[in-house]
Order: structure tokens, then sequence, then C-alpha cells
């Protein structure tokens, strides 16, 4: 049960997170706010990923994959700014969707009836946000 302890944490941190992160958009910009926060992940990331014995080996795809994945971050933080945090903080939260449709297609897992139910309610709830704002 600690991944559920973990889980809720996680979550409240994530929400925390996002309320410092549009508060902090009237005072810099969407790409001084990417380079800074990606230049305190490398120096926090990379030695950490050395101490445990990362290797520095890396083939050029997932060389670049790496950097088109933190290319296409911006926009997360790009449609903070632009919308009400209660609203894309919501839809982002809709992300279980993609883990459980990807999971399905690339590790033939089986989601559950249960699994099922609570996609229709992240999608039922997503539609009637969309639908009342």
């Amino acid at each position: 049960m600690s991944w559920l302890f973990f889980s809720i944490f996680t979550a409240v941190l994530w929400g925390v997170g996002q309320i410092f992160i549009k508060k902090g958009f009237s005072n810099i910009s969407i790409l001084w706010s990417v380079v800074i926060s990606a230049t305190i992940n490398a120096i926090i990331y990379i030695p950490f990923a050395l101490l445990q014995g990362a290797s520095l080996e890396i083939p050029p795809i997932y060389l670049f994959i790496t950097f088109l994945i933190t290319f296409l971050y911006i926009f997360f933080f790009y449609a903070i700014e632009k919308g009400q945090l209660a609203f894309t903080g919501t839809i982002f939260a809709t992300y279980p969707i993609i883990t459980i449709f990807l999971s399905f297609i690339f590790l033939h897992e089986r989601p559950s009836l249960f699994q099922y139910v609570m996609v229709s309610f992240i999608l039922i709830g997503g539609i009637l946000l969309n639908t009342t704002s």
C-alpha cells in the first residue's frame, strides 16, 4: 500500500507545482521557465544517474526521442499559461487514458471491467468540463 501513499503525495505535489508555475508566469516567460527548470533538472538528475551506474552511451534514436520529448514539454507550460488552471489541470489529469491505451498496445495488458468504467468516468468528466466552461 505504500504505492498509494506515494501516488497521493505525488498528486498533491503536482497540483501545488501547477499553482506555482501559473503564478510564476506573471514574472517570467515560458521559455525562461523551461530553460531554468531543465538546467536544474540536469544538475540534479545527471549526477544521480551516473552514481546509480547509468551509462553515457546513448543510441542516437534515444537521444533524438529525448530531445523531442523535451521540446514538446514546453506545450505543457504554454497550456498552463494560456488557460484556466482549473480547466487545464483537469485535462492534464486524463493522462491515465493514454497510459492504459499504450499499455494495451505495447505491453499487451488487458484492462479490467472496473478500469473501463473508470476510463468512462474520466471521459465523461472531461466532456462535461469542456461543455460547461
